[in-house]
């Protein structure tokens, strides 16, 4: 016997996929005719596959399916709400329209496509038969009105093997019990809300969206909310100043998840949707960002590559010029070398020249003074010098 399972639990995996509350509340309307909304639901189709979870995926046109029905419900509701999203996303065909009704519609025809799932019958039978489009955007309301009371269905979560709903193939025969075989419903666990309770907010189209015990039961919840998105900012300032980084996309993910665990809980059910749908909005605001974070890193990093570019080019002319000076300097300076190579040649042919020139002077004189010095020995001695008057004439002095 597996656990139970909560249809808000299916609404809040839609939303969290992206898909709008109207949405949502559409598809689950074919949902409950598919398996109850039982994500465990199993039964054999007419073309002789099993058909299984939620919107019964047929084991011809998704052979994989099985693998998303494991026993434990609330993991197999959001694997196969995510996958659903990415065969039939919020923007498809499947999921227009501006009111529950038109989804349910829309839904049944494109995207389950079972037997008399269209308008006019066309799949093979009355648009009035059991499990038809009619009944499902019908049910659309029985839908609407648990997500605007907050008193939310419960599945047993039992499996079935039979039943003779369609399938999401178009393969389906229609007209029986929804698929889910054994998968049983019980009515809400909750109490309805009392009929001498005042509406808070309604509108014409929808009637009464916030009851009274509802914002009461929203207040309650979100300022239990509140308290668990002060634990998360201040975890995140504590990451942050200890070098750890923020908590950034996982806050939303945290909030997500509070809000499921807050919808458990009865009196704090519509705090929990409300408190995931902001958590999923935060995940896809974060996600948003860091696109834009990385895109704009992207930019400036491609900036710079072009700045780069443009020094690296200028830095290639600079050494192609300084490269060409290099080759006129070596040019000049082997011009210098040669040059200097010749006048030293030169000088040192002149400096022998000078002193071959030189030796030659020293022999001729050295020669000349032999010459002079064996002239003086040949000369004869000289006469020996007169003596001198013993004494000096009288000096006649002159007349006056």
């Amino acid at each position: 016997m597996a656990a139970p399972v909560h249809a808000l639990a299916v609404y809040q995996a839609l939303l969290r996929n992206g898909y709008s509350s109207t949405q949502a509340i559409g598809i689950m309307a074919n949902m409950w005719y598919e398996s109850s909304l039982n994500p465990e639901a199993d039964a054999m189709d007419s073309n002789g596959y099993r058909s299984v979870g939620l919107v019964q995926f047929n084991g011809a046109s998704y052979p994989h399916a099985g693998s998303m029905v494991t026993g434990n419900p609330t993991a197999d509701i959001n694997s196969q709400v995510a996958y659903l999203a990415t065969i039939d996303g919020p923007k498809s065909k499947a999921t227009a329209g501006s009111t529950p009704g038109q989804v349910a519609g829309n839904w049944a025809y494109y995207f389950e496509r079972c037997a008399a799932c269209s308008p006019s019958g066309s799949y093979g039978a009355s648009a009035s038969s059991n499990g038809g489009y009619n009944d499902r955007v019908n049910f659309a309301s029985t839908v609407a009105s648990w997500a605007q009371s907050g008193n939310w269905t419960v599945s047993s979560g039992t499996g079935g093997t039979t039943g003779g709903g369609g399938s999401a193939t178009g393969s389906g025969t229609g007209g029986g019990y929804p698929a889910g075989g054994s998968a049983t419903t019980t009515a809400a666990t909750t109490p309805a809300p009392s009929t001498g309770n005042t509406c808070l907010l309604s509108f014409p189209v929808v009637g009464c969206v916030m009851p009274k015990t509802l914002a009461r039961q929203l207040l309650g919840g979100l300022v239990i909310a509140g308290a668990f998105v002060i634990v998360l900012v201040g975890a995140d300032l504590l990451f942050k100043s200890a070098g750890l980084g923020g908590s950034g996309g996982g806050m939303g993910k945290t909030a997500a998840r509070t809000g499921e665990l807050l919808a458990l809980f009865p009196p704090a059910e519509a705090a929990g949707v409300t408190m995931s749908a902001v958590g999923g909005s935060v995940n896809r605001t974060a996600a948003h960002r860091a696109r834009g974070r990385t895109a704009a890193t992207g930019e400036r990093r491609a900036a710079t590559g072009e700045t780069n570019a443009v020094t690296a080019r200028r830095r290639a002319a600079t050494g192609a010029a300084n490269a060409t000076t290099a080759q006129g300097r070596a040019k000049t300076y082997k011009y210098r070398s040669r040059t200097d190579r010749e006048v030293g040649r030169s000088r040192a042919k002149t400096y022998r020249k000078d002193s071959k020139t030189r030796r030659y002077a020293a022999e001729t004189g050295r020669a000349r003074e032999d010459r002079l010095a064996a002239s003086r020995r040949a000369r004869p001695a000289a006469a020996a010098p007169k003596p001198a008057l013993a004494t000096a004439p009288e000096r006649r002095s002159r007349p006056k």
